[in-house]
């Protein structure tokens, strides 16, 4: 059997570095390569260890934003504690859409957007859901 393992989630970007930025700033992420062979590409490695590949997009079309479009539409992110997650998002200038959420598979969930409008969901687990593995 061949090993399978996720490397990267591709995100097409109208500012790359800016985006990049903003996940460097906001939730720590580190920037472990970046290419300017054709166009800027820059990938991140997020907290918990999956690498964001954030490249320069041609066009943008707004339904991607929406989470009912068919195909990859948002990222999640696991927290231990969502009021503190909350509190340091707003640090940054970062604000939750107005309610937190119920999460599938159970927990709560609040919701966020990058800069270039791209869902973002932190969640809070109960202890017995499944972690990814990298804990």
């Amino acid at each position: 059997m061949a090993d399978f393992e996720t490397e990267s989630i591709g995100l097409g970007a109208q500012r790359p570095e800016r985006l990049a930025d903003w996940y460097e700033r906001v939730f720590g992420a580190e920037r472990v390569y970046e290419s300017f062979e054709r166009a800027l590409i820059v990938f991140l490695r997020m907290p918990g260890g999956t690498l964001l590949e954030i490249y320069q997009s041609d066009f943008e079309i707004t339904e991607t934003k929406e989470k009912r479009l068919a195909g990859w539409r948002y990222l999640t992110i696991r927290v231990g504690n969502l009021e503190s997650a909350s509190i340091l998002l707003e640090d940054h200038g970062v604000r939750p859409e107005p309610a937190s959420r119920h999460a599938v598979g159970g927990g709560s969930a609040l919701v966020v957007r990058d800069p270039e409008g791209n869902l973002i969901y932190l969640v809070e687990r109960p202890g017995d859901f499944p972690h990814s593995g990298r804990d």
